[in-house]
């Protein structure tokens, strides 16, 4: 279960944003006597999940890219500090909407890195909504970055599969409807037809890589 998301923006709590239209009115509960001040709602969200869904893993989900360190580490203390309260927190979950080409070197280290520290906290780590972009139309070309992007992700995971439990949600079926479907994120087009993503990802997990297992 997603019982918080998108709590957190550049490393502070995410309010209401003038200009945006974007107001998150369970701010105006207050906030906590805690070193970050953490919003009571994201108290007493994960104190009515744990009490009403016992048997659901509660995840902790979030949007920004795993190289936004400042946002992660108030994610992560945030997390802690609901554990010391007594509350269940079972894993963490990443948005992961990215373009295609994402997957740098410095990307992908940051994704193993918040994987390693799921894990070492005893946490599942979870991609809740996977989508590449591509936002210069489409070509053959640009449908095999879009390939590499999304296998890179997947092969991270099933790397990080030894240490843990993790997880991955498509956030799109086919490019015929959902958000933001002029970007082609899918991994079907818009005749249902697989994309090269989809056979990419097949064959990761049919060929995964060598499982990392780490001694925390």
């Amino acid at each position: 279960m997603d019982v918080v998301n998108e709590t957190v923006i550049y490393g502070h709590w995410f309010t209401h944003r003038p200009g945006f239209g974007w107001e998150v009115p369970w701010f105006k509960i207050g906030l906590d006597a805690d070193e970050k001040s953490t919003p009571l709602y994201i108290k007493y969200a994960f104190e009515i999940a744990q009490q009403y869904a016992p048997d659901i893993k509660l995840i902790y989900n979030h949007h920004e890219d795993p190289t936004a360190t400042s946002s992660w580490d108030l994610i992560k203390a945030t997390i802690t500090y609901l554990r010391s309260q007594g509350l269940r927190v079972d894993g963490i979950g990443w948005q992961a909407h990215v373009d295609k080409g994402w997957d740098s070197a410095e990307k992908l280290d940051a994704l193993r890195e918040l994987i390693d520290w799921a894990q070492a906290n005893a946490l599942e780590f979870h991609i809740t909504e996977a989508s590449v972009w591509l936002k210069h139309g489409v070509s053959e070309s640009l449908l095999i970055e879009q390939a590499t992007t999304y296998r890179a992700i997947i092969d991270v995971l099933l790397e990080k599969r030894g240490g843990g439990k993790v997880g991955w949600n498509t956030w799109h079926i086919d490019d015929t409807a959902g958000w933001k479907i002029q970007f082609h994120p899918s991994l079907f087009d818009t005749k249902y037809t697989a994309k090269q993503a989809y056979y990419q990802i097949q064959d990761a997990l049919e060929n995964p890589p060598v499982i990392t297992v780490k001694d925390f």
